[in-house]
């Protein structure tokens, strides 16, 4: 796990991101991880979680294990959602219900995932 980092400063960077096209915009605002407990699954992640080589009886403790370490947390829409960035992996939350939407392992990450987990080591304090 990394120090704390400087939310401001990452979420402009971030911003430089998106407005260049390097990262999408839904892709939402950088804080600091709020820890929750996961309690349930959707149907699309259990089938994601599958396809990805996950097994469902793994699924909410890999979940918790992501959220547990995530380094970043990203709120997206309306508030409601947050995708919990680790180093080994991500799951994005329905965060009142506490239910995985969708869980993925360092493996899936994509180009954009690893330049946000570089632009928060870089904004380490």
């Amino acid at each position: 796990m990394i120090s704390m980092i400087a939310i401001n400063k990452l979420n402009e960077i971030l911003e430089q991101l998106k407005n260049q096209g390097t990262i999408d915009e839904s892709i939402g605002k950088a804080k600091a991880p709020e820890r929750l407990k996961i309690l349930s699954y959707s149907t699309h992640a259990a089938k994601m979680a599958h396809i990805r080589g996950i097994e469902e009886g793994q699924l909410i403790a890999l979940a918790q294990q992501y959220v547990d370490e995530a380094i970043i947390m990203m709120v997206q829409g309306d508030g409601r959602r947050s995708l919990y960035i680790s180093l080994e992996g991500n799951v994005a939350v329905l965060v009142e219900k506490a239910r995985v939407l969708t869980i993925y392992t360092s493996a899936n990450f994509d180009a954009a995932i690893r330049r946000i987990i570089e632009e928060a080591h870089r904004c380490r304090l």
